[in-house]
This record gives C-alpha cells, sequence and structure tokens, in this order.
C-alpha cells in the first residue's frame, strides 16, 4: 500500500533502537525523510550509517541530544526544519518503563517517571505542533503502552504516566484539529527489541517470562519494533487522514478493554 508519505519531513523521537528506530526506517521506506533522534552517540551514529547505506544520505539527518530537556527539543524540531524545509510528522517516542516497586516510589522517582514518559513527549508536541499549525498541515503519533489503558504488572508511576498521555493526545486532538493537524496514540503490548525491557526480563527468567507472554497475550508471542512501527506509520499517513483523537492498541490481544 502506498502510504502517501513521498516527500513528507518527519522526526522520530528516541530512534536510535527499538521502536523508534523501526519506525525510521519503515518511514524511510515509505519516502520520508527523517530525523533521527538519540542520547548515545555511538548507538545514533551506527543507526544513521545504516540508514545511509540503505537509503542515501538525502533524507536522512540526526540529532544527538537529551530530549526531555525543553531546548535540546528547540533545537531538534529547528534542526529538522532548516535542514529539509518544513516539518510534516512528529514521532514522540521516548520512555521507558524501568522503575521501582510502588513502597519505594518517592516523589523524585513519580517526576523522574513522569518526565520520560510523559513531559518530554508533550514537548515535543509543543514544539513540533507550532510549526505544523503554520504550515496548518501535520500529523503527530504519541507512542503510549497498554500498561496506560488497563492495570497490569508495571510500575504505577510508569502506568500513570502512560495514562496522563492517552488524555492529552484526546485532547490535543480536538485543539488541533480546526489548524489540520492530527494526534493519534499508538498503545503497544510487550515488544521484544535488543537492549528493550522485555530482552532484560528473558535474560534474568527466560521459563517465567515466556510463561508469562503464553498466559496473558492470546497470540501466545511478544510483539516486534517493526510490528509497531507499521501502526504508526499508518496513523500519520494520508491512509488515515480522517482519523485523530485514536488510541490504536497493538498487543496481540492482552487487553480487553474497548
Amino acid at each position: 500500500m502506498n502510504l502517501g508519505l513521498e516527500g513528507k519531513v518527519a522526526v522520530v523521537s528516541g530512534s536510535s533502537r527499538g521502536i523508534g528506530k523501526a519506525t525510521a526506517r519503515t518511514l524511510l521506506q515509505e519516502g520520508a525523510s527523517v530525523l533521527i533522534c538519540g542520547r548515545n552517540q555511538e548507538s545514533l551514529l551506527q543507526t544513521e550509517g545504516e540508514f545511509r547505506s540503505s537509503f542515501g544520505a538525502e533524507r536522512i539527518a540526526s540529532f544527538q541530544g537529551d530530549l526531555t530537556e525543553a531546548q535540546q527539543v528547540h533545537d531538534c524540531v529547528l534542526q529538522t526544519t532548516a535542514r529539509f524545509g518544513r516539518l510534516d510528522i512528529a514521532v514522540a517516542n521516548i520512555g521507558s518503563g524501568r522503575g521501582v516497586p510502588f513502597e519505594d516510589a518517592d516523589r523524585a522517582e513519580w517526576l523522574r517517571m513522569f518526565d520520560l514518559n510523559l513531559f518530554s513527549g508533550m514537548e515535543l508536541v509543543r514544539q513540533a505542533g507550532s510549526v505544523m499549525q503554520k504550515q496548518h498541515a501535520g500529523a503527530i503519533c504519541l507512542v503510549s503502552s497498554i500498561a496506560g489503558v488497563e492495570a497490569l504488572p508495571a510500575p504505577i508511576p510508569y502506568t500513570c504516566a502512560k495514562a496522563s498521555l492517552l488524555a492529552a493526545g484526546k485532547t490535543l486532538a480536538r485543539s488541533l484539529a480546526p489548524h489540520n493537524v492530527r494526534v493519534n496514540v499508538v498503545c503497544p503490548g510487550n515488544i521484544l527489541f535488543p537492549g528493550g525491557v522485555w530482552e532484560s526480563r528473558l535474560k534474568a527468567d527466560q521459563e517465567g517470562t515466556k510463561a508469562y507472554i503464553e498466559s496473558q497475550v492470546p497470540m501466545n508471542r511478544f510483539g516486534s519494533a517493526e510490528e509497531i512501527a507499521s501502526c504508526i506509520a499508518f496513523l500519520v499517513s494520508d491512509c488515515a487522514s480522517f482519523v485523530t483523537g485514536a488510541s490504536l492498541i497493538a498487543d496481540g490481544g492482552q487487553t480487553h478493554v474497548f
């Protein structure tokens, strides 16, 4: 299917590995120009090199920085528009489910988890959304989690931050719709990729982790970063031109919400 992304310009946060990297690759395969972001220079350079080898250098740029900081987000968006002349797509993919038990989660831990999983994404939306409003066109996708829609054995500060991201996405969709800017949310389930949480859990307890997946996920497997990337690519594409304020759950049937 042609998603209509040829010539579009995207910024994807947290895109040196995992879901972000898979999303950037999918958008490049669909003909978009992409600025990738990451904090780790070595990982970012490796990803940029891979993409340049596959897609050439013209449609790829990179930004090394910490997008939990407002100034870094500003610089990232500015670099995107300076390089490509516009900004059509923003994917807010910063986040982490690595936390501590509720009993150990003090105020600092709650703020850390909200900073990672909510505040950073909102700053990217604020900065990128401003550009898109001036263009009177754009598409934003927030990466939440099924932990934000149903009670799961995940750190409570993380689940609350991801639930807040869902609420923010719906409200933003209404406020930005008059400017022809769409906002949607993807809620991944258990996604396995190198360096991710589930890889760590498999290494720590392979038998127990596999038993959990088999008992909780009707499809009896992990999801892949590429499968989530396909969902994101659809939501930011012209094929979803009448879709805004939606929350797309991709979890192999694990959750029971509607």
